[in-house]
């Protein structure tokens, strides 16, 4: 989705999520520009501390929902990636990153053009209570590394960076 259709497709998969229980979550994002080496004291703060320094330092540039029924049967026609404003040549990305993504087909003149605005799609989210949504309906995420895709769309929805520790 672009942001000239947001709204429309915004509505349709909030709807769709009424009946459809399982979500995939998949976000393509400007990679690890910050290694996380510094005070965490175990593996999981380590890895905490990275995802925040990286999170809070880089734009998103896709977020994917794909759902399922809730026996995980997915419908094909109930997926939707959201473009997000993005520029290739302002907004900090990791080189490894920039050229795994342009391989995969990312365009990034659309993006920087076409892309829905992160504060946009947080306004939207806001006025379909789409947070709240998430925190109480009996939702089945799933997810590849869910780290950093939920970290991204908590930073988005919540319109601030990600808190410094767990």
């Amino acid at each position: 989705m672009w942001v000239h259709n947001f709204e429309e497709e915004f509505e349709a998969f909030l709807e769709a999520l009424k009946k459809y229980r399982a979500c995939a979550i998949d976000t393509e994002f400007p990679g690890c520009i910050h290694d996380g080496s510094g005070k965490g004291n175990s593996p999981a703060e380590i890895a905490y501390e990275k995802c925040h320094q990286n999170v809070n330092d880089t734009k998103l540039i896709q977020l994917g929902f794909a759902l399922a029924d809730e026996a995980g049967i997915p419908n094909e026609n109930l997926c939707w990636q959201f473009h997000f404003q993005f520029d290739v040549n302002n907004d900090v990305i990791d080189p490894g990153a920039k050229d795994l993504l342009t391989k995969a087909g990312v365009d990034w003149e659309r993006q920087r053009i076409e892309g829905i605005p992160q504060d946009l799609f947080a306004l939207k989210a806001e006025q379909f209570s789409f947070l709240e949504r998430m925190e109480k309906d009996k939702i089945l995420w799933i997810c590849f590394h869910g780290l950093y895709d939920f970290a991204y769309l908590l930073k988005i929805l919540r319109k601030q960076n990600i808190p410094k520790s767990l």
